[in-house]
């Protein structure tokens, strides 16, 4: 009988979606195992040379968790903690992309560093600065902004879901997304 109700579904999917231990591609996100290996091509600008592989520890945890920060703080941290799910992905990188994550790193540093010395001496000196206590705290707080962003600008992959044999990585170069479509390891 071709239309049973009660039928098990069935799915369409390839050969290569159907393993488990293979990553496959589907709308620009990478599927793949818990441990996994993209190919050996740059994961930001898809060259082929690489100058580092690096293995990285992701951690995903739901939106639901992260929003949960509205209630409260701790109410927060117990909720990622509690919901966090871990993968461990090896990501390939060019020269120039190395260099690129390791300044905007440094940038990052340097302007938490000065945002939190802005920061705390404007309080420290309330006094000393009279009109220019605003100045002086606006400028530490831009600097902490400007360190949120240049660490945003490290990551690479991102982990869009994570469960307990699989994970959805975004961010990776069209060209890697081919590579892993090819079959090229």
């Amino acid at each position: 009988m071709d239309n049973n109700p009660f039928e098990a579904p069935r799915t369409s999917a390839s050969s290569r979606e159907a393993d488990p231990d293979k990553l496959y591609v589907r709308d620009g996100v990478v599927f793949a195992p818990i441990v996994a290996a993209l190919p050996e091509r740059c994961a930001a600008c898809g060259s082929a040379d690489v100058s580092k592989t690096d293995t990285q520890s992701l951690s995903w945890s739901p939106l639901w968790a992260r929003m949960t920060i509205l209630l409260s703080p701790l109410v927060a941290i117990a909720a990622i903690l509690f919901t966090r799910k871990t993968s461990t992905l090896t990501v390939s990188l060019c020269a120039s992309d190395v260099h690129r994550i390791q300044r905007n790193t440094r940038v990052g540093w340097a302007g938490l560093l000065v945002g939190a010395g802005l920061i705390v001496g404007s309080i420290l000196f309330v006094d000393g600065l009279r009109g220019g206590f605003f100045v002086v705290l606006g400028v530490g707080v831009a600097a902490f902004f400007v360190a949120i962003w240049a660490f945003t600008q490290t990551i690479v992959v991102k982990p869009k879901y994570i469960d307990k044999t699989e994970a959805r990585y975004v961010g990776v170069h069209p060209d890697v997304l081919a590579a892993i479509e090819r079959g090229d390891t």
